[in-house]
């Protein structure tokens, strides 16, 4: 992944959901709502700000809550 990272899921009912992203101590480096999402959602995050390194993406949802290694080059 070199500056966009690219995201999809699939809600099988509506819910508030929102994205984290950390960097590799912990530290909370962007962050944003989504709202109330239906059926399939794609995504596209600028992360040129960011330096090379690892991240973990947290998607969250009222009652689930995903992570995802992503490494940036």
């Amino acid at each position: 992944m070199n500056d966009d990272l690219i995201y999809q899921f699939t809600s099988d009912q509506e819910k508030e959901y929102s994205y984290s992203i950390y960097n590799s101590i912990g530290e909370l480096v962007l962050h944003s709502a989504l709202g109330k999402v239906t059926r399939q959602f794609t995504d596209q995050i600028d992360m040129s700000n960011l330096i090379s390194g690892i991240y973990i993406f947290k998607l969250n949802s009222t009652d689930i809550s995903t992570t995802s290694k992503v490494i940036k080059k």
